[in-house]
């Protein structure tokens, strides 16, 4: 995991391109994306909306220095109620080569003792290999800004999946 950019923050939304890569060798730049269904949507630079298939595209990539990474999570700012994150039920997206996956989140996750001087955590969902687990298992993965608000230097990974960000080594 790069915790060097955070797709999903707000202020990348309008300025981050998208290049996609379709079976026929076709490449759109695309100044947004978004999974509906079946069906890949963005809106070109020109500011037209088009759609598609998932089956056609061969790659999705946001256009950065970084985009080599195996998964890119989009990240959503979370504000803490009682030491839980409140996101069950929710769903997050995850770049993946010429995937894009909702992972659902179905706990709350706790992150009593990790201090976030903003008040506000950074949560996304993966879907992971894990074969102590008997395979693929969605894990919810946050950053914090323990030393400086709004500057995100520190992550954590549920990988014993139990909903605890506490207990996962930084």
């Amino acid at each position: 995991m790069d915790t060097g950019v955070d797709y999903g923050h707000p202020d990348l939304q309008d300025a981050l391109a998208w290049l996609i890569k379709t079976t026929d060798g076709r490449e759109i730049i695309a100044s947004s994306v978004s999974l509906a269904g079946t069906d890949l949507r963005y809106k070109t630079l020109r500011g037209q909306t088009a759609s598609l298939p998932i089956s056609q595209v061969a790659s999705l990539e946001p256009l950065v220095l970084d985009a080599d990474e195996s998964q890119v999570l989009l990240l959503t700012p979370v504000t803490p109620s009682g030491g839980y994150l409140p996101v069950s039920g929710q769903i997050f997206q995850v770049i993946d080569g010429v995937d894009m996956y909702e992972v659902p989140a179905t706990c709350n996750y706790a992150v009593t003792g990790l201090t976030s001087r903003s008040g506000v955590y950074k949560f996304g969902m993966t879907n992971l290999y894990m074969p102590w687990y008997g395979g693929y298992v969605n894990v919810g993965v946050v950053m914090y800004d323990p030393d400086q608000p709004r500057v995100y230097t520190a992550a954590r990974v549920d990988i014993n999946r139990n909903c605890n960000f506490a207990d996962d080594p930084s």
